[in-house]
């Protein structure tokens, strides 16, 4: 069964969307009618996502969080001296104690990327290259494929030229592999569930072809009630921010994102980048 699970970096992030302009809104009732070359008109060219990536150096200056950061570095240190031990769990075997040390891997990694943006220091690129690898090769991400995608989308674009790139080559090829292709397979008859989330946050940050991206993003825009609140809500602000404000799922569906406590209320009063 899919959960839904919120990412501190995210909603680090999820702060620089909170004043996009928003220019006339396509009308709801007609989504289901909106083409691909009028979605391809309205998406920017190149990546645009929520905040900035690490080399902006004055977004991440303002971010509240800077006053915790040594928190979260101690918590990061803990974490890392500490990692998932998979030498003794057998994913077939015991599929549910290894999902649990999967995701928090996962966890690890997202707070790892969090805190480098934070420092800029460097200190935790070789631990957060040893993490992407490790989620890499493994054989399966499932039932955490969707996040684990979006948490290698996030570091590839937060880190841009930082991460090497065989690691960045290697983003793209495994995510094309695990959730591209097999929703491309399944277009256009599927039904999307929460996963749907995980694909357009991972075409909007690892796909720059406009054209290109209007294929993953299209199906959920008008599939969109298909979605739980939660998750429909997280999407949502994706479209919004990927269409200049245009398309307005929350309009629609009005889903609100949830209060996720600590961290989320910390980061979510960042100032806008844009």
């Amino acid at each position: 069964m899919f959960r839904w699970q919120w990412h501190p970096l995210f909603f680090a992030l999820f702060a620089a969307s909170a004043t996009i302009a928003a220019p006339a809104e396509y009308d709801p009732a007609n989504l289901d009618q909106l083409t691909g070359e009028e979605l391809v008109l309205m998406l920017p060219e190149g990546i645009v996502y929520f905040g900035r990536p690490l080399a902006d150096r004055d977004y991440w200056s303002r971010v509240d969080a800077r006053r915790r950061r040594e928190v979260l570095r101690q918590s990061l240190l803990e974490r890392l001296a500490d990692p998932p031990d998979f030498s003794r769990v057998d994913r077939k075997a015991d599929g549910r104690r290894w999902a649990a040390k999967f995701n928090r891997l996962l966890r690890n990694l997202d707070r790892a990327l969090l805190v480098e943006c934070l420092d800029n220091r460097g200190e935790f690129q070789p631990a957060i290259c040893g993490m992407i690898a490790r989620i890499l090769n493994e054989p399966s991400w499932i039932p955490h494929a969707g996040l684990a995608a979006r948490t290698l989308a996030l570091a590839d674009w937060v880190l841009g030229k930082e991460l090497p790139q065989r690691l960045r080559a290697r983003i793209r090829q495994e995510v094309g592999r695990r959730i591209f292709e097999p929703y491309r397979q399944a277009l256009p008859t599927a039904r999307w569930n929460g996963n749907a989330v995980y694909l357009v946050e991972c075409a909007a940050l690892l796909i720059e072809s406009p054209g290109e991206r209007a294929k993953y993003l299209l199906p959920s825009i008008r599939n969109s009630g298909d979605l739980d609140s939660g998750s429909c809500a997280e999407m949502a602000e994706v479209i919004r921010l990927q269409t200049g404000g245009r398309i307005n799922l929350q309009r629609e569906t009005g889903a609100v994102i949830r209060n996720a406590g600590g961290l989320h209320d910390l980061l979510l009063r960042q100032p806008s980048s844009r």
